[in-house]
C-alpha cells in the first residue's frame, strides 16, 4: 500500500475535545471542590485562636514588682524607639545614599528687573543702583525658590522617575535664594534619568514664570546648570547622628537586658510578639469564614485543562479513525456515507448539534433514514455500473455494530437485486477471509472512535493479497 503522510485535522480535533464539555463540567466541579476544601482544611489547621494576651501581660504584670516592671517598660520603650529608627532608616532613600560620592545637579536662575541699571559681579550676584530694587528683585526669587518644593512640581517630577516616594523625592530636591539669583539642587542616583528631571524643572519653572510676569515684570533666565559629584557634609553628619543614635539604643538595650529576669524576658517576648501581629498585615486573628472563591476558580480551570490535555493526548495517539475524510483521503476509499447509530433524545443532543453546527457552518445535518438511503444509493449505482451482483460487509469491528443498521442496508440492496453477506474482520477469521475471497467484492463498516487504523490497513493489504476488489467504505458514528 503505498505511503500517505497523514495530517491531523485541527478543526475536528477541537470539535472532539468539546463534545466532552460534561466531562469537563463534571471533572471542573470536582476539583474546584477538592482545592477549595483542600484550602479551607489548611487555613483551619494553621489556626490557632489566639489567646487573651492582655490577660496574660497582666496577670504577669501583678507579679512583677515596681522596679522590675520599670526596667521592663524602659526596654519596651527603647525597643519600640529603636525599631521605628531602623524601619525609617531602610525606607527613606536620603539614608542609601553615599554622602562622600553624592550626585547632584544644580540649577542657577538670575531675575532682572526692565528699565533700571543693574549689573552683576563675576559670581552672578546683582548689583543694584537702589535699594528697593534689590529688594524686589529678591522677593521674586524668594517665590520662586519656595515653588520648587511645590506639591505640582514633585508630583510633575515622580511622573518621571518611578519608585519613589513623595517625602524621599522632597528630601532629594531643594531650592533657595540668595542675591537676586535662585539656586536649585537635586540629588540623584544612578537609576534616575536627571535630563528628564531637570526638563520637568526648566518646564514648570517657564510655565510658572508667565504667572509671575504678570504681578511684576522681570526677566528669568537660567545661567548655569550643571552635574557634580560632592561630598555632602550635611548627609554625612545626619547619617552619622543617626547612627550613633541607633548604637545608643542598641547599648541601652544590651545593658537593661542583662538585669532582666527570664519572666520579665518573657513578658517582653510577648508584649512584642503581640504588637508585631497588630501590625502584620498578613496575620489575621480571624477564624477562617468560608472556601477560597480563587481556590474554586482554580480548582474548575484545572479539571476542564485535565479534560481538554487527556482528550488530546487520545487523539494523537491513540490510532483510532477520528474522521471519516481518513478512509478517502489516507486509505483512499470511496466513501458511501455515514450512519449515526445513537439513539438519543433530542435534549440530550442539544449541545452537540450545536457543536457541530459551529464546526460545519451551520450545514444541514441529515437524518438517519437520509443517511441511510445515501449509503443505498451509492453502493447500488457503483454495483450497477460494474455488473456486480454480491457483496460482503466486513469490517474490523463489524461484529460491534447494530445488526439492526446492517440488516436494513442489506434489504435494500436485496430489493435491487443485489446480494450483501456479512463476515467478521477478515484479520483474525481464515474461514470468512476465504468465503469473503470466493465473493471477490467488499465494502467495510468501520466506526469513528473505535476502528483502530492499522487494522484498516491490514484489511486493505489482505484483500491485495486475495485479490479482494474493496468497493469502498461506510462510516459508523455514535454522536
Amino acid at each position: 500500500m503505498e505511503e500517505k503522510e497523514k495530517e491531523i485535522n485541527l478543526t475536528d480535533m477541537c470539535v472532539k475535545v468539546l463534545l466532552k464539555w460534561k466531562w469537563m463540567l463534571l471533572w471542573g466541579i470536582v476539583l474546584s471542590m477538592i482545592f477549595a476544601g483542600i484550602k479551607y482544611a489548611k487555613d483551619t489547621i494553621n489556626y490557632t485562636k489566639p489567646e487573651d494576651t492582655e490577660a496574660v501581660l497582666t496577670s504577669m504584670k501583678d507579679e512583677m514588682t515596681p522596679g522590675e516592671y520599670s526596667n521592663v517598660s524602659t526596654y519596651i520603650s527603647l525597643y519600640e524607639s529603636l525599631d521605628e529608627l531602623k524601619k525609617n532608616r531602610d525606607s527613606r532613600l536620603i539614608y542609601q545614599i553615599d554622602p562622600y560620592h553624592e550626585k547632584t545637579l544644580y540649577m542657577v536662575y538670575a531675575i532682572s528687573l526692565p528699565d533700571i541699571a543693574t549689573s552683576r559681579n563675576s559670581d552672578g550676584t546683582i548689583i543694584a543702583e537702589h535699594l528697593n530694587d534689590e529688594i524686589k528683585i529678591n522677593q521674586i526669587a524668594s517665590i520662586y525658590s519656595n515653588y520648587i518644593l511645590d506639591e505640582y512640581v514633585i508630583r510633575a517630577i515622580l511622573e518621571v522617575v518611578p519608585n519613589i516616594s513623595e517625602n524621599d523625592m522632597r528630601t532629594l530636591v531643594s531650592g533657595w535664594n540668595a542675591n537676586g539669583l535662585v539656586y536649585i539642587q537635586v540629588i540623584y542616583t544612578d537609576d534616575m534619568d536627571i535630563e528628564k528631571i531637570a526638563e520637568v524643572i526648566k518646564a514648570n519653572l517657564e510655565q510658572y514664570s508667565i504667572d509671575v510676569k504678570q504681578d511684576e515684570e522681570h526677566e528669568f533666565t537660567l545661567i548655569n546648570e550643571y552635574c557634580s559629584e560632592v561630598i555632602d557634609d550635611g548627609l554625612i553628619n545626619t547619617q552619622s547622628s543617626l547612627t550613633s543614635r541607633e548604637y545608643n539604643l542598641q547599648a541601652q538595650l544590651n545593658s537593661i537586658g542583662n538585669t532582666l529576669s527570664d519572666s520579665d524576658k518573657e513578658y517582653i517576648s510577648i508584649y512584642i510578639e503581640d504588637k508585631d501581629l497588630e501590625n502584620t498585615d498578613s496575620i489575621t486573628d480571624d477564624k477562617p469564614s468560608g472556601v477560597s472563591k480563587k481556590m474554586i476558580l482554580l480548582g474548575f480551570v484545572f479539571g476542564v485543562f485535565l479534560v481538554c490535555a487527556w482528550e488530546l493526548l487520545k487523539y494523537v495517539l491513540s490510532g483510532k479513525l477520528h474522521t471519516d475524510d481518513v478512509l478517502s483521503e489516507y486509505f483512499g476509499l470511496r466513501l458511501y456515507g455515514i450512519q449515526n447509530i445513537m439513539e438519543t433524545e433530542k435534549s440530550k443532543k442539544r449541545i452537540n448539534n450545536w457543536i457541530y453546527k459551529l464546526a460545519n457552518h451551520n450545514h444541514k445535518a441529515l437524518s438517519c433514514d437520509e443517511q441511510k438511503e445515501i449509503i443505498l444509493s451509492g453502493i447500488r449505482l457503483y454495483c450497477k455500473q460494474n455488473n456486480i451482483e454480491q457483496v460482503v460487509f466486513t469490517g474490523t469491528d463489524i461484529e460491534d455494530i447494530d445488526e439492526k443498521y446492517i440488516t436494513e442496508l442489506q434489504d435494500g440492496l436485496k430489493e435491487s437485486g443485489i446480494i450483501a453477506k456479512v463476515e467478521k474482520n477478515i484479520n483474525y477469521y481464515p474461514e470468512a477471509l476465504q468465503r469473503t475471497a470466493e465473493v471477490g467484492n467488499i465494502v467495510l463498516f468501520e466506526t469513528i472512535e473505535k476502528s483502530i487504523e492499522t487494522e484498516i490497513e491490514n484489511i486493505l493489504m489482505k484483500a491485495g493479497e486475495y485479490n479482494i476488489i474493496v468497493l469502498g467504505a461506510v462510516a459508523f458514528t455514535n454522536v
